[in-house]
């Protein structure tokens, strides 16, 4: 009987109010849309099944159809795409970038993905979108007595606090351990250890797990993370050490920007891909497999290699910009 009832509450109320919510959100988008002269999409996790198919991906879906029938230019600027693994998936990704009017991508492997799900437009590769953007010049700041500053910046991985996709707390604890035991190595080498958050929301539990591991087990004390409210802090704390150790693919993007080498701790291809375009691949190890002695030896590599391995970065940052520059004179000329 209360199964009935429930059943019959939901087919009576929630359903009902869900359609009309819905269709109230649309007729207002609609509305607000009619404003506007071009809808530009980009960031790295617009084509993912991120929320499964129903929820990011058909949100894209459907602000492309609004954009349409409101006749304006709909933009899919830089983006990265996958996994795309559900057929519902592909099939919101694969009309949303056909009803767009221009599309481009950040790296080769998504757009070779959307092909093989059936996108048949032309889509070029462009760098992120990021690259565009103006950084306070880099800092070449050594601590005290000149020790050299390493900038590790964790992420939640697996965490089941924050992950929603995989939550796995041996995983989780696993890969702070590791990590503990790199940055005890570099303390004991006489750097200096700083902690710093390249996404400001969720990066600061995985950082306080850190320094309390690196407490607890190595008496290594390290200051206080303070807590960021823009990318200026972001780029202010980064440009401030000397190296940096991250676990995102914008923590190399934010390195490249500020000329500091980098070591890539990855959880996805697209880090992987950026590394090896950076001509830093050697310096980019699997999050979930690396282990202590592999990032100690990746570390005193970059290091040993820090003149060769900024001058790349610096010709790779002219090269990208360069690019982005024309691709954005192209599409918003006035």
């Amino acid at each position: 009987m209360l199964n009935l009832r429930r059943l019959g509450y939901k087919l009576a109320v929630r359903i009902p109010k869900a359609i009309y919510s819905e269709v109230s959100f649309l007729v207002t988008s609609r509305k607000n849309l009619s404003s506007f002269e071009v809808l530009v999409i980009s960031g790295g996790r617009q084509l993912t099944e991120w929320g499964l198919p129903w929820s990011f991906l058909f949100t894209i879906y459907k602000w492309v159809l609004l954009a349409k029938s409101a006749r304006l230019k709909c933009l899919f600027l830089n983006v990265g795409a996958g996994p795309l693994t559900q057929p519902l998936s592909k099939f919101f990704a694969r009309r949303a970038l056909s009803a767009a009017d221009y599309v481009s991508f950040r790296d080769a492997q998504s757009q070779k993905l959307v092909t093989q799900i059936g996108f048949k437009g032309s889509g070029q590769v462009y760098p992120d979108c990021v690259y565009i953007r103006e950084v306070p010049a880099p800092k070449g700041i050594a601590g005290e007595n000149a020790q050299l500053i390493v900038g590790i910046a964790p992420m939640p991985y697996c965490d089941p606090r924050m992950d929603p996709a995989e939550r796995n707390l041996v995983i989780y604890e696993g890969f702070i351990e590791r990590l503990t035991r790199f940055a005890a190595f570099l303390a004991n080498e006489s750097y200096l250890v700083r902690m710093l958050g390249t996404d400001i929301a969720v990066d600061q539990l995985a950082i306080e797990d850190l320094r309390m591991n690196l407490l607890r087990d190595h008496n290594i004390r390290t200051p206080k993370f303070e807590s960021m409210s823009s990318l200026d802090e972001v780029f202010s704390r980064m440009s401030a050490v000397d190296y940096i150790v991250t676990c995102r693919f914008h923590g190399i993007v934010f390195a490249h920007l500020l000329n500091k080498p980098v070591v890539a701790l990855s959880h996805h291809p697209k880090m992987k891909t950026l590394m090896n375009d950076l001509g830093l691949s050697k310096y980019c190890l699997d999050i979930r497999t690396f282990q202590p002695v592999d990032l100690c030896d990746a570390f005193a590599s970059l290091v040993a290699a820090t003149a060769e391995v900024k001058s790349r970065m610096a010709a790779s940052l002219t090269s990208f910009r360069s690019r982005l520059t024309g691709q954005f004179d192209d599409l918003f000329r006035p």
